[in-house]
């Protein structure tokens, strides 16, 4: 099928793998694996050259994304991470050389890795759609004013952060600043602890 644009294997989580021979895909511009069992990418996805959208959002069993596999997709304009399994960290370098790239949603899983990510805000802080912050168990207090510069962030969602205690936003800084501009979605879910929503 050396034809196929648009290839979209979500909500197969019975599907742990892909063929080798998906290189022969050569004119694949679309791949979901959202919501699947994926535990690996394999390196023969290089030959996925004219790839323009890969969503690999709520692939919670992804261990493996082979080094400058993310850059080689230099015509990618959407890619999807939240709630993938791969850390986020381990490929925002690769993202500098995604020039075409205007949609990006991403996910942390501590205070630490927000504040190290971004750090990388330059190359792609202009195409962060969606953020996740999921199961933080390293912070009672959270500061999330680094997001607020994020010109295109529609939506924010804080989940299973048990020991989230407080979050925190200058207000301020916010009305003067015209910060989160774009934001239109807060979803707040198991934060058991939190006591004061009152930022939203």
């Amino acid at each position: 099928m050396p034809m196929l644009r648009v290839l979209d294997l979500s909500r197969n989580m019975n599907l742990e793998e892909l063929p080798v021979g998906i290189a022969k895909l050569v004119s694949l511009e679309h791949l979901n694996l959202s919501r699947t069992g994926i535990k690996k990418l394999p390196v023969e996805l290089k030959a996925l050259a004219r790839l323009k959208y890969l969503n690999l959002e709520w692939t919670a069993d992804l261990e493996t994304i082979p080094q400058q596999l993310i850059s080689s997709f230099s015509k990618l304009q959407v890619l999807k991470l939240e709630g993938c399994g791969y850390g986020c960290l381990l490929v925002l370098e690769e993202m500098e050389h995604l020039k075409h790239l205007n949609v990006l949603t991403l996910s942390f899983r501590s205070a630490s890795e927000l504040e190290k990510a971004l750090r990388f805000n330059k190359f792609f802080s202009c195409a962060i759609e969606q953020v996740s912050l999921l199961d933080f168990r390293d912070s009672r207090s959270l500061n999330i004013m680094a997001l607020a510069k994020l010109q295109h962030l529609c939506t924010l969602r804080l989940w299973s952060c048990m020991d989230l205690e407080e979050v925190k936003v200058e207000r301020n800084i916010i009305e003067g600043a015209g910060c989160f501009h774009s934001l239109r979605y807060v979803i707040v879910d198991k934060c058991n602890h939190l006591r004061d929503v009152s930022w939203v």
